[in-house]
Formats: structure tokens, sequence, C-alpha cells
């Protein structure tokens, strides 16, 4: 059953209620004793005004789709889900900065407003219908601290309850026309990508995506002659986008590279976005080769190949957080680790993002390319993501440049190497409550930025 079938159905009160039912007797069914106060917790978040929808969808897709989450394991991950829907409900429903008519959480037009938000979530277009009294600021920021904390404490850590609320966040809420895949990456040059607009797709992310990507470039050429190896690892590569435009950016023979000390692992645990990563990455290294000049754009890598010259290009599925930490790190004075996050790092709990810091930090030179949501602050998420389960799973990134100085990173706005263009739209995109930059630890990559600006 594909996730725009399970919010359709769950715009339905009755459906919701059957759901259930249906979810406890999956739960008999795997032999998990059910938990009385567990079950009352589900029937009063399914009835919740704003996520009971959510809610009902999440039962759903843990009972029916395909996860990595273990049975005994579902009921403690959707408890947190309550946890966090439940209180960002209260925040909405209490008013205490009296943004909202009186009386307007209980009005029917609140109600229907409501389903109809979710109706455009199934059909992949959100934005068709914009909640009239939104979420403001401060209760972005209210669903990001609560988030950071509840996901990142030991209860949730021990099952994986953000890693896979997460999957079933992104299975109920998103689609192929909410964000884009590597197949629909534009084909134009980067000041074009620059003056893309809407919401449509999001083309923030693409922005940063293209930013990092010029970023790693520019390090790329600048260290060829020492030979030393350049390691990227796209942490939540989703559909393979940011994929394509590092395989874009980078180019191959034909542009006179020579890319042998390149490798670029694509790192993604979520079931629902592997088969389209799978599709585009095994032919990455071969697309590589066939750089043409001209347009920045992987149209070309997609529809033509042949042999590499690239080290590796690989995917590694599952949490990247812990896998990660198991690789070991270069050591090589002119060795080079990167890891790039692209809108990735706001479902990362900030104690999971210490451990990636204090891991990328061993490295000889590390190189960190981010753009992300600071706090759930952008005009979508106030508009109507925030409504969705959505916005109380997101932890934002308000600790994340203190996080990167506390293990030696110097942070850097942004790079010579990225087009004025670009540079003056993604800082534009801080209203939108973007937040990227790069960040770098060892002398030797601190040099190679610096020539290369």
């Amino acid at each position: 059953m594909s996730a725009e079938t399970i919010v359709t159905e769950m715009l339905n009160p009755d459906a919701r209620q059957e759901e259930v039912g249906q979810y406890q007797n999956w739960l008999r069914t795997e032999g998990y004793a059910v938990n009385n106060a567990h079950l009352r917790a589900v029937v009063g978040g399914v009835k919740d005004s704003i996520y009971g929808i959510a809610v009902a969808s999440n039962l759903r897709f843990f009972r029916t789709a395909h996860h990595s989450a273990r049975t005994e394991h579902v009921p403690h991950i959707i408890d947190t889900l309550l946890t966090l829907t439940h209180a960002s409900e209260m925040d909405y429903r209490t008013d205490k900065y009296e943004r909202r008519p009186k009386g307007w959480y209980r009005s029917g037009e609140f109600r229907e407003e409501v389903a109809a938000l979710h109706d455009a979530i199934a059909i992949g277009k959100p934005d068709a219908s914009i909640m009239s009294h939104p979420m403001i600021i401060t209760e972005g920021i209210q669903q990001v601290e609560r988030a950071d904390s509840v996901l990142g404490s030991p209860a949730a850590a021990s099952i994986g309850a953000q890693r896979h609320l997460a999957d079933a966040n992104y299975a109920t809420t998103f689609s192929n026309r909410t964000m884009l895949s590597a197949a629909a990456f534009p084909d134009t040059t980067p000041k074009g990508i620059a003056k893309m607009t809407g919401n449509e797709q999001m083309p923030w992310l693409t922005k940063t995506n293209v930013a990092s990507a010029l970023v790693a470039k520019a390090v790329v050429q600048a260290a060829r002659k020492d030979k030393g190896t350049i390691d990227i690892f796209d942490a939540g590569s989703g559909t393979g986008a940011t994929l394509a435009a590092f395989v874009a950016a980078l180019g191959g023979r034909s542009a006179g590279n020579d890319l042998s000390h390149v490798s670029i692992t694509a790192m993604e645990s979520n079931p629902q976005f592997l088969p389209l990563l799978t599709h585009f990455a095994p032919t990455a290294a071969a697309q590589l080769a066939t750089r043409k000049h001209g347009p920045f754009g992987v149209q070309d890598y997609i529809t033509h190949s042949t042999s590499a010259d690239v080290r590796n290009i690989g995917i590694m599925e599952g949490d990247v957080v812990g896998a990660l930490q198991a690789i070991p790190l270069a050591e090589h004075p002119k060795d080079i680790t990167v890891v790039v996050e692209n809108y990735v790092f706001h479902r990362v709990p900030s104690v999971d993002k210490l451990k990636i810091f204090q891991w990328l930090s061993q490295a000889s030179n590390s190189l960190f390319l981010f753009g992300d949501l600071a706090r759930n602050g952008s005009y979508i998420n106030r508009a109507y993501f925030n409504f969705t389960n959505n916005g109380p799973l997101n932890t934002g990134n308000r600790g994340l440049l203190h996080l990167l100085n506390g293990q030696g990173f110097t942070v850097l706005p942004t790079h010579e190497s990225i087009p004025r263009e670009l540079q003056a739209a993604i800082a534009a995109e801080q209203e939108n409550d973007c937040i990227a930059g790069i960040a770098f630890r060892g002398s030797y990559i601190g040099g190679l930025l610096a020539g290369a600006a």
C-alpha cells in the first residue's frame, strides 16, 4: 500500500479508529503483550485534532510497510511519537502568545483545514492547502528543543526511535513530488540554480547541494598534485540528489580530471529512499567519466556511461551515525575525510551529531559541508509541515555551530568557489530558516580552502 493511500484513508475518523483495532490485533498476532496504558495513549493520539491523522498513518506504516524496526520496539517508538505530538498539540491549543482567534482550535473550520492539509500532502502538494493561522517561530523552536531532548534520550536511542520515526515520516509525508530525485536534478548552471524559486521540490535543498559540491570540487582540484586520498561520505543520501550534484561538479576524464584518489559513499537507512538511490548510484562512477564542458547538470551522466576514473562509489545501508563511527579514518597528513549533509541533520539529535563530529575530528584533515533547517521556522514548516509529524520530530540545528567549535572545527559561512549569485541566494535562505556553511579541521585542508578561494 502506498504512502498516499495510507494518508488518504486516515482522513476518515472511522478509519483512524479502526486502525487502532488493527494495530492491537497485529501486536497480538506478533506475540507482543498489549499494554493497556499504551493503547489508551494510542486512542488519545488518534483523536488528536492536529496530529491524529499522522498518528494513525504511523500505526498503519509500522503494521504494514517495509521498515527495519523490531516488532517489540514498535510500541515504544509509537509512545515516543505520542509524547512529541501531544506536546506540540498542547502548545498550539493553549496559544500562550495569543496569535489565533479565541476558540479557533475547537472550530469546525480548523478541523477542515487540517484534513485539507493532509489531503494535499497525500497527493504530494502540501502547499496547496495553507493553514490560515500557522504556527509561529517560537512554537517551531519549542518543537525542535523538545525533539532533541526526547529523541536524544538513552531510552529512545536504544531502540533507534529517531531513525524509524523519520522513515515513517518520509513515507507518509513526502513523495518524489515533494523532494528532488537524482534523475530530476536540474540541467542548468549554478547561476541558474541560484534563481530557482517556489516550494515545488524545495529548491533551497538544491542550492545548498550545489554549493557543497562546488566546494568539494575546489578541494579535489587543489589536492590533485599531492595524491592524498579524499573520502567523501554523503550522510543521508535520500534518493540521490546530493550524489547527483557531486557527480556533476567533480566531472571525469573528459574534463581532464584524475579522480582515482577520490571515493564517494552514499549512506542511507530509509527503505523508502533506497530503491531510487540504488538505481542511480551504481552507474554514478561510470557517469563521472562523461563530464562535458558546458551546463552544470546530471542529465548527460544519467543517459551516457563509459568506464570510470574514480576509485569508488558505493552505497552503505543502515544507521548513518553508527556506520560512520565504525569507519577507519585516513591518517596520512594529506588525506582528507569529507562528510556532507543536506537537510538531514535536523533528523539527528545533538548527542548523535556530537558523536559524528568527535569521529570526524580524529581524521588528519576533516571537512564538513552542510545545509539544513535551524529551528523549524521555514515558511513551509510554519505554514503546514509543523502540523504533521514532520514538525514534532525535527531536532533542528540550533546548537550545530557550538558542537563544531567544541571539536576544534573552523566554520566558514561560504567559500569563493561558490558563484556570488549562489552565495547570495543561500544567504537569503536564512530568512527561510536555512543554516549552511563549511567546517574544517586540519592545517592541510585549511590551506587548500584558502588557496582555492
